[in-house]
Formats: C-alpha cells, sequence, structure tokens
C-alpha cells in the first residue's frame, strides 16, 4: 500500500466523513474505490463508454416487422 496526502476543503472533508460512517467504511477504502474505477487510459474510458450504449440499446430495442433475424443474409432471406 501507498500513503497518499490529500489537501481538501474542511466542508468537503467533513461531509465524506459522514457519508463514510453512512456507508461503514473508511475515507481511505472511499478514496480507494474511487481510484479502482477510474479508467487506466483514454482507451477504457471510451471502451466503457461504448459497452454502456450497446447495453442500453440492447435494452431499449424491440422487435418490428414480424420475424426475428439473427444476421443480414436471413433477412434478404424472403
Amino acid at each position: 500500500m501507498v500513503a497518499l496526502t490529500v489537501q481538501v476543503d474542511e466542508k468537503l472533508a467533513e461531509r465524506e466523513k459522514r457519508t463514510a460512517e453512512r456507508r461503514h467504511i473508511t475515507i481511505d477504502a472511499m478514496v480507494g474505490r474511487y481510484f479502482a474505477q477510474l479508467p487506466s487510459d483514454d482507451r477504457a474510458a471510451t471502451t466503457t463508454a461504448t459497452d454502456q450504449l450497446i447495453e442500453t440499446l440492447r435494452e431499449l430495442s424491440r422487435p418490428m416487422g414480424g420475424k426475428l433475424w439473427t444476421c443480414r443474409d436471413e433477412l434478404y432471406d424472403r
């Protein structure tokens, strides 16, 4: 583990301390979780955003036109 010193506004520190107490975790754990969820590079952020978009589109899409198809060839095979 690495020790990290962070300077934040007193009001922010108090607010987050109360948040940590409600969640039954430490401030260190909250900061660690925050860092863990950050993408390691821009590509990871893009991949995550793309994955979320694809999942949203799958959840919202509905079949149209009656027959379901799984590939382009089936669509044009009439």
